[in-house]
């Protein structure tokens, strides 16, 4: 039985009706005929329960739970009813037609239940093989990375490495994507979020400093990659820092355009300085070279910055 959610769907019937539990209630009466309908329709309208019978013939004329069988038609001017939906239509439905209906429903289910499983499998093998890179950087820094040695600890094929990123390059381009996006990269969001551009900026370099403290070592490693492997390693971190750049110049302009910025300060020394402060390497220098913490850092840097470029 397909039961019917929406009455405001359903064509006028041949006589009054309401929603029953479970299905449609109609009372039988006479139905003008129309063009298109079967040949068992052609005499009298005929409502068929799901045994067969034809529930016309029932006491008080009245039709419950509306179903298909023995052949014949359920036609209340013509429903075609489709699992939890009704549908206008010009012919009668069959139990064939219904069946087939079906079949493709479920059908279409499967196919999305089964994209759905190869999606987090792939999601699954892109994730283990960024796990392996990142945990081979960090036992040997030193030594050179080859995809065959990171497709053998993410146990996959070195095939599938060059299918998920393309190619060396790309690999270390996801890998650096996915260290920036960890931790930090909420904060980060927030702040480019927020109205007043002056809380951006400092929202904005105390998460870069989180971020870069929760992989420091990795992105050490990887700096130090760049200037040995500029093809591979090399590539992804130049591509990164034109995205963080434009990144600083559009909070500089946003600066501007706020009037904050202090008298003779330009756009474009604004996103110079900031550049420097939000860059790996400035709190490379703190963090390691000062000994200081993630958040001593923070501290000089948004002071800085505030000191430097606000009025």
């Amino acid at each position: 039985m397909f039961p019917i959610s929406r009455v405001d769907d359903v064509l006028p019937l041949a006589g009054d009706f309401d929603v029953a539990e479970g299905g449609v209630e109609a009372e039988v009466g006479d139905a003008p005929e129309r063009p298109g309908q079967d040949e068992g329709c052609a005499q009298q309208p005929c409502l068929v329960g799901d045994s067969g019978e034809d529930l016309g013939e029932r006491p008080g004329g009245i039709a419950r739970g509306l179903g298909v069988g023995g052949g014949r038609c359920a036609r209340l001017f013509n429903l075609n009813l489709v699992e939890q939906h009704v549908l206008r239509c010009t012919v009668c439905i069959t139990e064939d037609s219904l069946s087939s209906e079906k079949d493709t429903i479920r059908r279409m289910s499967k196919r999305r239940y089964e994209q759905r499983l190869r999606a987090e499998a792939a999601e699954e093998t892109r994730r283990r093989i960024l796990d392996a890179l990142y945990d081979r950087l960090r036992e040997a820094p030193a030594e050179p990375v080859s995809v065959d040695e990171v497709a053998r600890i993410a146990r996959v094929a070195r095939s599938t490495v060059y299918f998920v990123f393309g190619s060396r390059s790309g690999l270390f381009d996801a890998l650096t994507e996915h260290l920036f996006r960890g931790a930090g990269w909420d904060s980060i969001l927030e702040a480019f979020r927020h109205p007043d551009a002056r809380e951006t900026l400092r929202r904005g370099l105390a998460g870069g400093v989180q971020m870069y403290a929760a992989h420091h070592d990795v992105l050490r490693i990887l700096n130090s990659m760049a200037k040995l492997d500029p093809d591979g390693v090399g590539q992804a971190l130049a591509r990164s820092e034109r995205r963080r750049a434009a990144s600083m110049a559009w909070l500089a302009g946003r600066l501007a355009q706020q009037g904050v910025l202090r008298e003779g300060v330009t756009p474009d020394y604004a996103a110079h300085l900031i550049w420097v402060l939000a860059s790996f390497e400035t709190y490379d220098s703190l963090a390691t070279g000062r000994g200081l913490s993630p958040q001593a850092t923070a501290d000089i840097l948004v002071h800085t910055a505030e000191r430097a470029l606000l009025a």
